[in-house]
C-alpha cells in the first residue's frame, strides 16, 4: 500500500475524530481473483511461496475484514492498515530487515520473489 494512502487515513483519523468518523486502510495480498486466473501455474506457485499460510487469499477474506471495519464492531479500531495477507507483508519486511542486519532468516530469507 501506498505511503500516500496510510499517511491520509492518519490525518482522516485525528480530523474525523470528533465527528466520530474512523479511517482505516484494508492492504490485500495476494488474492484468487480473476486477474489471477490468466496466470500460469509456476507464476501461481511462486507467489505463494511467498505467502507464510501456504495460499493465496479469497475474495470473501477481504470482504468479511472490510465489513468488520464498516462495522459497530470496530467502534474502537482506527488509524490502521491491516493486512489481509497471509502474514506475507509482516515475514517480508523481517526477512528484509535481517537481510540488511546480516541475519539468515531461513526459511522465508530464500523466498522467490
Amino acid at each position: 500500500m501506498g505511503g500516500s494512502i496510510r499517511s491520509f487515513v492518519r490525518t482522516w483519523t485525528t480530523d474525523l475524530a470528533d465527528r466520530r468518523i474512523c479511517s482505516n486502510v484494508v492492504s490485500p495480498g495476494a488474492i484468487n481473483t480473476p486477474l489471477a486466473s490468466p496466470q500460469s501455474a509456476d507464476v501461481i506457485a511462486r507467489i505463494v511461496s511467498t505467502v507464510p499460510m501456504g495460499r493465496m487469499g479469497e475474495p470473501e477474506e477481504v470482504a468479511k475484514v472490510t465489513l468488520f471495519l464498516a462495522s459497530d464492531d470496530s467502534s474502537f479500531v482506527t488509524g490502521i492498515e491491516l493486512f489481509v495477507d497471509g502474514s506475507r507483508a509482516q515475514i517480508l519486511s523481517s526477512v528484509i530487515l535481517a537481510s540488511l542486519a546480516g541475519r539468515d532468516q531461513a526459511p522465508f530469507s530464500r523466498l522467490m520473489l
